[in-house]
């Protein structure tokens, strides 16, 4: 796990709004839920608090310190004008992945990834173009189809909607990874370690936390604590694009009265 700064405790910078939620929060989206401690992942030690039912409960105190910390980045990165990829392929959040992505501006991908889609970005953008060619071909030329090859070529079109759908609108790889599950999306992380991407991402108990710049340990299996983390970062990154937009007001120069 890369190392994090001594002052990543400190208050967030860039006028970045203060924490929206508070610990209390995040015990009742059941956040601090690990898994069966049979199935933990020993590099996440330094964020269990304890064992209960068998179950290893993790340090939401850590989890508050990290989110707000996972919040400032991403509003800093709003704020700059970068591009964030959110990244989460389990089949019940994958609505959610879409969802919270286009509310903030940004992208993803929710269903599987697709090996070398950072690290070989010349083939995904060709996928991209050829999706983009596929769709402007239905939106016009339809009438000329027959309802067999209006078939086919739609059945080509969700095929790669499904794969690519979310990043078709990407310019370019992304500043910035948002990942849920880190087990599920190793191959993602890994990409981003060797493009230099910063990675931020919710860490379960069963985990590896490597290669994370930000660790957020929590539960990456409820549904309603995954709704939360979306909806924080999102809230976020918006606020941070927000505050990019609004020009700062250029005072006049005084004028100085003669007597």
């Amino acid at each position: 796990m890369k190392s994090e700064s001594k002052n990543a405790n400190k208050p967030m910078q860039n006028n970045a709004p203060a924490s929206s939620f508070t610990i209390e929060d995040l015990f009742n989206k059941n956040i601090h839920y690990g898994h069966v401690k049979t199935l933990w992942n020993p590099k996440m030690a330094p964020y269990i608090h304890s064992v209960k039912n068998n179950v290893h409960i993790i340090d939401i105190t850590k989890t508050f310190e990290a989110l707000n910390r996972a919040k400032a980045e991403l509003y800093k990165a709003g704020l700059e004008h970068k591009r964030i990829l959110f990244i989460g392929t389990k089949p019940q959040i994958s609505k959610h992945i879409k969802q919270y992505a286009i509310d903030c501006g940004q992208y993803y991908v929710n269903h599987k990834w697709l090996g070398g889609m950072l690290t070989n970005w010349k083939v995904i953008n060709t996928l991209v173009k050829t999706l983009q060619k596929y769709e402007k071909l239905v939106q016009k030329e339809s009438i000329n189809y027959t309802k067999k090859e209006l078939m086919i070529l739609t059945k080509k079109i969700e095929k790669l909607e499904k794969s690519i759908g979310g990043i078709k609108d990407l310019p370019t790889r992304p500043d910035i990874l948002f990942i849920i599950d880190t087990d599920l999306e190793k191959m993602a992380i890994q990409e981003a370690k060797k493009l230099g991407i910063k990675v931020i991402a919710v860490v379960d108990t069963n985990s590896s936390p490597d290669d994370v710049d930000i660790v957020i340990p929590g539960n990456d299996d409820s549904t309603k604590a995954i709704q939360f983390y979306l909806s924080q970062v999102s809230e976020s990154i918006l606020a941070g694009i927000k505050k990019g937009l609004v020009a700062p007001v250029k005072s006049k120069p005084s004028q100085k009265t003669e007597n």
